[in-house]
């Protein structure tokens, strides 16, 4: 899992998300409630034909045009255009970007700070700094010490530890900043001891930024000397507190046994489930894990915790170590093959760590159990069944490719026996029987499987045998226009390991494909099979622009309804920070695209993901990608972002926060948050399906 947003000032201060008090609590095991955030009456900006200007442009990345719109008279440019370059990240832009720092528009000023945290500065974060010490608009403020915690450095690092804040949003953006300074080994040991300040204060939001750094840094040695203080902060702090999750992180990494009570107890009475998760994983390393004491705990949360979230932590954290004991993994073997099967997915870092002791009998019979529970507990089998050896995996990855009901499963087997076979090289019965398998999916297989018959026919092994031959007749030419953009590729590509003057008339045709990706695949195959570049020009710029008309018609304030096995999650969508993200999910949504698919990813206390429509295994995309637009949006619980490998290359898939990841912000495009359904969210684990997803109105 970055935005784009317009120019209206006035909802832009509700995107600090700043909690505020709810009446009542969570019930016992849940997580507390997701910040109200209530957006004040706005009214779409996209009727200025100057801001769809600078959003084409930031689509477009022109710096240098963007550069010229920071000198406008027109504020709502001027900051539209300095938000545009928080999504470009050109280093020339950083001059101008600095000028408006002392502008006449409190939002254009607030703007230009967003976008200099963006990139690194040539001056250390020094014209921030300055800035900072004559601003008096609090919103500017808070952004202002965000970008110094992101970009600070030298001796203006270190001034942030002597800074003086103002109570509530203002000293929660400080504690986050110096948490970054001090993750970049930044600042010295004055910005340790503020954090230290902050973390034994009354403030409770000021609290978990200030603990942030602990747990995330990894490693102890700047801070070490003052664990007693971390340990007693931990102590004093109620169950519900979200800074425990960072502080057991931190004192996990100690490996120190005289933490091991500590650990059980946090994991038995923590009241949020995201505390507990913490707990477990906070247990894992090698002197924690030789006491029976913590695995009979990790245990007790595998199999009776009230939420599966945490029963999944504790089964990752008892399976590390060196060496899980020999009672350890006969406990495993008992509990993934008669343990209730509602709790699969405790069990999946389970069959990891067994195929590692080839427990080989165990991880069949589980594999053929969740045949009759789910696919996804048999994809997530056939993985670790193709690392193991014997003939008795080979049969069941073939079965399970012939005949399994879930594309996914045929396909996870198809990938696995290509491995296999091409490590073993055994019968030419099972070569050929393999080879057969390949051609039926590459023929008549779902997106998933044709993509994963292309690979597997295009090795050498089974080119061989005629695979290379397959993949050239089998190309159905220049019409294609029934087969997805990922396939197409992926089968292009392939086409240059054949290396004949067939495959090269082949490709041909999509030289000048209309569409970029395949235009690219083309011309690469293309380069690989002459030694020539390919005689059509690439097709520069962006894959997808913003439809004005589609993103128009949805207002201000549209809705992102999840229908989901649990029950409804409704996303408040911001087009006004990120035009192109929110116009491209919603009309994904209004083609039903989303309907059916999996979350395939969840990570406890982490991410919720989702959105291959088009594989359906996490590595599926729409055959195109979008920009990245940063947002200020930060990432906290329930705010929903866009998966990505890099920056520009999301496509369909999105995740939903289970907790404030400040790492995250400024890294992905972040372009709503849940406005309900946040238990429903909390319930939503590997596997499970989105029903419906429908975008609608504000009005």
């Amino acid at each position: 899992m970055v935005t784009n947003r317009s120019l209206p000032i006035l909802p832009w201060g509700l995107l600090l998300l700043v909690a505020t008090a709810c009446e009542g609590g969570p019930e016992p095991g849940e997580a507390p409630a997701l910040p109200p955030v209530v957006p004040e009456a706005v009214t779409s900006p996209w009727a200025s034909e100057g801001l769809r200007q600078i959003v084409d442009l930031q689509v477009e990345r022109d710096a240098q045009a963007l550069i010229e719109r920071l000198a406008d008279p027109d504020p709502e440019i001027r900051g539209r255009a300095a938000l545009a370059l928080a999504s470009v990240q050109a280093i020339e832009a950083e001059g101008p970007l600095r000028a408006l720092l002392g502008d006449d528009d409190s939002g254009v000023r607030l703007e230009a700070a967003f976008a200099l945290g963006q990139f690194p500065l040539a001056d250390d974060g020094r014209a921030l700094l300055d800035r900072l010490g004559v601003e008096d608009d609090m919103s500017v403020r808070v952004r202002l010490i965000e970008a110094l915690g992101k970009r600070a450095g030298g001796g203006v690092a270190g001034a942030l530890a002597t800074l003086e804040a103002a109570a509530g949003a203002e000293s929660e953006a400080l504690a986050l900043a110096l948490s970054r300074v001090a993750l970049r080994q930044q600042g010295g040991d004055g910005v340790i001891e503020a954090l230290l300040d902050r973390v034994e204060g009354s403030d409770a939001r000021v609290r978990t930024a200030a603990a942030y750094y602990f747990g995330r840094i990894g490693n102890a040695e700047r801070w070490d000397a003052h664990v007693d203080r971390l340990r007693q902060v931990l102590d004093g702090l109620d169950r519900d507190d979200e800074a425990a999750m960072h502080l057991l992180l931190a004192l996990g990494v100690r490996r120190d046994r005289s933490d091991e009570a500590r650990f059980r107890s946090w994991l038995q009475e923590g009241s949020d489930w995201r505390i507990r998760a913490n707990a477990a994983r906070a247990m894992g390393t090698v002197p924690l894990l030789e006491l029976t004491e913590v695995r009979d705990a990790l245990i007790e949360a595998i199999v009776n915790d009230p939420s599966e979230h945490v029963a999944v932590a504790a089964a990752s954290t008892f399976t590390l170590g060196v060496v899980v004991p020999v009672w350890g993994q006969d406990w495993m073997e008992s509990w993934i093959l008669e343990g209730p099967v509602e709790r699969w997915r405790s069990h999946l870092p389970m069959i990891e760590a067994l195929a590692s002791y080839d427990r080989v009998d165990a991880l069949v019979a589980w594999v053929q159990r969740m045949e009759r529970v789910s696919p996804v507990a048999v994809w997530r089998g056939v993985i670790q069944l193709a690392t193991l050896q014997g003939s008795e995996t080979l049969d069941l990855l073939e079965d399970l490719a012939r005949r399994s009901d879930d594309a996914v499963v045929r396909a996870q087997a198809l990938e696995g026996l290509s491995d296999r076979v091409m490590d073993e090289l055994e019968a030419e019965e099972r070569v050929e029987r393999v080879l057969a398998l390949g051609e039926r999916a590459l023929e008549r297989g779902e997106p998933v499987e044709r993509v994963r018959a292309i690979e597997l026919l295009a090795r050498p092994t089974f080119g061989v045998w005629g695979g290379h031959d397959f993949l050239v007749e089998a190309f159905p030419g220049s019409q294609v226009e029934e087969i997805p953009v990922p396939v197409l590729t992926e089968w292009l590509l392939a086409l240059a390991t054949v290396g004949t003057p067939e495959a090269r008339d082949r490709v041909t045709p999509f030289l000048s494909d209309a569409r970029p990706r395949v235009r690219r695949a083309a011309a690469a195959s293309w380069e690989a099979l002459t030694g020539q570049p390919s005689p059509e020009e690439p097709i520069e710029g962006a894959e997808r622009r913003v439809d004005w008309v589609a993103l128009e018609a949805l207002g201000p304030a549209p809705r992102l309804h999840l229908e989901t096995e649990h029950g409804e999650i409704v996303v408040r969508l911001a087009p006004e920070q990120a035009p192109l993200t929110v116009e491209t999910i919603a009309s994904m949504a209004a083609e039903r695209l989303f309907d059916g698919t999996r979350f395939h990813r969840v990570v406890p206390n982490f991410v919720v993901q989702g959105g291959d429509f088009s594989l359906g295994d996490g590595m599926g995309d729409p055959g195109y990608a979008i920009r990245s637009e940063f947002t200020r949006i930060p990432f906290e619980r329930g705010v929903i972002g866009m998966a990505s490998s890099g920056r520009d290359t999301e496509g369909s898939q999105f995740f939903l926060m289970h907790s404030r990841q400040p790492h995250l912000d400024g890294g992905y495009t972040a372009f709503g948050w849940v406005e309900s359904g946040g238990e429903v969210l909390d319930r939503i684990m590997e596997g499970d399906r989105l029903l419906r997803a429908r975008v609608r109105t504000d009005s």
